[in-house]
């Protein structure tokens, strides 16, 4: 016969995954004040690598030293809750999208960035990044593509190779969104 095990003093019983409305949070974009950084633990001190990025979901660096952010801003949503829509526009997550990678370079190695490349420019709200094995490959909204790279390259000029194929928006058995 199986046991019941005892409750956990403290805590409440949950719902059942979906039977409870979501809550969405969106984070608020609000910079750095000028002359002001944050606050690192003591023995530490907080450097701006880089400023003027367009929206940055990732940062890949690379064995010499190069810095890759993604860049891309969510695509609106036409058929958002009025709360989902007014927090994006708060947010500025959503609208125009670079969808590029930029190659950030500290030549001089005293902890900023002197010199930007785009590097990959036409993907689609590109979020992640991996290097290996001589190509770099780029995590898309739609898919999983990926080019031949050398460190040290400022420009790629090869058409991205597509290897996985996502359904941009798909939804689950359940009909909620799974993706962007």
């Amino acid at each position: 016969m199986a046991q019941t095990p005892p409750p956990v003093l403290g805590l409440k019983t949950q719902a059942e995954p979906y039977a409870t409305a979501s809550v969405v949070n969106h984070p608020k974009t609000i910079g750095w004040p000028d002359g002001r950084k944050p606050v690192a633990p003591r023995g530490y001190e907080v450097i701006k690598f880089a400023s003027g990025l367009d929206y940055p979901r990732q940062a890949l660096l690379l064995p010499n030293g190069d810095m890759l952010v993604a860049e891309a801003r969510t695509k609106p949503k036409l058929d958002a809750e009025p709360d989902v829509q007014r927090g994006q526009a708060l947010s500025k997550t959503t609208g125009f999208s670079a969808n590029r990678i930029t190659l950030l370079r500290d030549a001089n190695r005293d902890g900023v960035a002197e010199q930007r490349f785009v590097l990959i420019k036409g993907l689609n709200q590109p979020f992640g990044m991996q290097y290996a094995n001589g190509r770099l490959y780029v995590a898309n909204t739609d898919g999983v593509v990926s080019v031949p790279f050398s460190p040290g390259q400022t420009r790629v000029t090869t058409t991205p190779q597509p290897l996985v194929s996502l359904p941009a928006g798909a939804t689950t058995i359940t009909g909620r969104a799974t993706c962007c």
